[in-house]
């Protein structure tokens, strides 16, 4: 049996909604991960800290 190839083009408007709800699900599943891991006891200063080290 013979494959055939199928390819699908997309707008730039389509490929933009795409690229935003890929965003989207990457900053909710962060929030997600935040909430679970629970209360932190560290500082404002002390977050940003570790936020500029990565």
């Amino acid at each position: 049996m013979r494959m055939v190839k199928k390819s699908i083009s997309v707008s730039d408007q389509q490929a933009d909604c795409i690229s935003r709800d890929a965003e989207i699900t990457a900053i909710r599943a962060a929030l997600i991960a935040g909430e679970q891991s629970g209360v932190s006891h560290k500082t404002v200063e002390e977050i940003w800290e570790e936020a500029q080290q990565r």
